[in-house]
């Protein structure tokens, strides 16, 4: 069987990185560049590699690069100093939620990257603490999100002392976890329909060994094939994790910050949650 070579595996006759190969053994090289007595039907040029060649090529392992140490904790620090209160109640007004939901998220400003920012962080304590592991940018006037190299896809938290009735919300996205979060509850948010589903599993693992009893749970899906898709993943991996579960979607609108932007209320949404509770 010939491999083709690539930027960590490159062809042993010419150096390059494209368009040659090599017999999974080592014992041979086509190369499409530098000319042998033997031409093969593709038009390359077989070459015999030596011994030391081919146990160099047997034995080759790639060596991922190491992931740079970032500080995600200092990041967050660097962006929230250069987001004044002013200009953070300016971005709830724009999204409809509250300048404290924000803060609860750590939301700050890059000033060269000229965006928003949203750290992301896994839970290491059913009490709330949370590791960060990296960061979510959103341009201003709803340019397109991307995440800080490097970042590891994870939760968005906000808690509250006393969530309502003791329900936990999971939603989807930054800006929803903070318009749920204004409502009274506690969030956990998705950075995308399906994501961070170990690291919710792990918050409710690790809720016996710190003697509290597994939560109540609602599952906010997003009004969309995706959205449901995803809840309904969820919900198969907690179900067993948790006292009770309930999994509903906005009524009128795409997404949780638009429900609420629309009117939803704290009795309302308690309302449909109880009216959708599934015993785990």
């Amino acid at each position: 069987m010939i491999k083709r070579v690539n930027k960590q595996r490159c062809c042993p006759i010419c150096g390059k990185s494209d368009w040659c190969g090599v017999a999974e053994d080592g014992s041979f090289a086509i190369c499409m560049r530098v000319m042998s007595d033997y031409q093969t039907e593709n038009e390359g040029w077989l070459h015999r590699l030596g011994e030391d060649q081919a146990q160099r090529w047997r034995e080759f392992v790639i060596t991922p690069k190491p992931k740079p140490n970032i500080n995600w904790h200092w990041l967050s620090l660097w962006c929230i100093k250069h987001c004044p209160e002013e200009k953070l109640q300016e971005f709830a007004d724009e999204l409809g939620v509250t300048q404290t939901s924000l803060r609860a998220l750590r939301v700050g400003w890059h000033p060269k990257k000229k965006c928003w920012t949203f750290p992301m962080g896994k839970p290491v304590s059913p009490a709330g603490s949370y590791e960060l592991c990296g960061m979510q940018l959103r341009p201003p006037n709803g340019g397109r999100k991307f995440m800080v190299t490097h970042s590891e896809s994870a939760l968005f938290m906000a808690y509250m002392e006393e969530s309502v009735e003791g329900w936990l919300c999971v939603t989807e996205g930054p800006t929803d976890t903070a318009a749920i979060h204004g409502l009274g509850f506690s969030v956990l948010g998705r950075a995308g329909s399906k994501s961070a589903t170990k690291h919710i599993e792990r918050y409710f693992e690790m809720r016996p060994c710190y003697g509290r009893e597994p939560s109540k749970v609602c599952i906010i899906a997003d009004a969309d094939k995706a959205g449901r898709e995803g809840a309904d993943q969820l919900y198969e991996a907690i179900r067993r994790k948790v006292d009770r579960v309930s999994v509903i979607e906005p009524v009128g609108a795409k997404d949780a910050r638009e429900w609420v932007r629309n009117g939803l209320t704290t009795d309302r949404l308690l309302r449909a949650i109880e009216s959708r509770k599934v015993a785990a």
